[in-house]
C-alpha cells in the first residue's frame, strides 16, 4: 500500500456511518483524553467547577487529564443503558470516533474497525472533507502520558509485590532503568499506588 492510498483512500469512495448507540466504544480498554475545552464543556454540563470536575472524574499525568477504561470495564460516564451521561458535552475524542486517524488512515483499518463498531457502513453518508482536516490531533498524545498509562495497565495486571517490599514485575514501564526487583517505598512506587485506584483490568 503506498502513502497516497493509505492516507486518501476515502476520497474516491463513499463512506457511511451512523451511530447505533450500542455503547461498545465506551467499553474499549484505553484512555479518553480531556483537553481544556473538553473539561470546560463537561464541567459546565454537570454544573461543576473545572477543578471539581478534574478532582472527581479525571486522572492526571504531566499536566494531561484523562479517564482510564480497564478491560472488561467501561467509561465511568456510561449509563446502565449504555447511553452517555455527558452525551451533549462529551470530549472531542469520543465525538470524533470512529474517524480517528489510526482508523481512517487505511481502508483495511476502517474495515477492521467495523467489526467493533456496528455503525460503520450504515445508512448515513459522511462528508469526509469536513472531518479529516479537523481531526489531526485526536491521536496525538504526550509520549510520557502514553508510557504512564501503559505502566498502569501493566502494573494492574502483573505487579508482584513481595513481603520484603520488592516489586518483581518483569514489565514495569514506568522506570525503564530500574532493576525489576527494586525495593519500593512503604506504600508502593508511584505507578503501583495509582494502579490500585483502578477497579482492575
Amino acid at each position: 500500500m503506498n502513502t497516497e492510498e493509505k492516507v486518501d483512500w476515502w476520497k474516491d469512495e463513499k463512506i457511511f456511518f451512523q451511530c447505533q448507540k450500542c455503547g461498545k466504544c465506551c467499553k474499549r480498554r484505553g484512555v479518553v483524553k480531556f483537553d481544556k475545552d473538553d473539561i470546560r464543556r463537561a464541567a459546565q454540563f454537570l454544573e461543576l467547577s473545572e477543578d471539581d470536575f478534574k478532582k472527581t472524574y479525571l486522572r492526571e499525568s504531566k499536566g494531561k487529564y484523562f479517564i482510564f477504561v480497564p478491560s472488561r470495564g467501561k467509561c465511568l460516564f456510561q449509563n446502565p443503558d449504555d447511553t452517555c451521561r455527558i452525551q451533549d458535552a462529551k470530549p472531542s475524542q469520543c465525538s470524533a470516533y470512529p474517524f480517528w486517524p489510526s482508523i481512517i488512515d487505511s481502508k483495511q483499518h476502517w474495515t477492521r474497525e467495523s467489526i467493533r463498531c456496528r455503525g460503520i457502513g450504515k445508512a448515513k453518508e459522511i462528508d469526509m472533507t469536513k472531518i479529516v482536516p479537523n481531526n489531526d490531533s485526536i491521536d496525538k498524545m504526550d509520549n510520557e502520558m502514553i508510557d504512564t498509562v501503559r505502566a498502569l495497565i501493566s502494573c494492574n495486571e502483573n505487579a508482584v509485590i513481595s513481603k520484603d517490599g520488592r516489586c518483581y514485575s518483569q514489565d514495569c514501564l514506568f522506570n525503564k532503568n530500574a532493576d525489576v526487583s527494586f525495593k519500593i517505598k512503604k506504600n508502593g512506587c508511584t505507578i503501583y499506588r495509582e494502579a490500585q485506584k483502578y477497579d482492575g483490568p
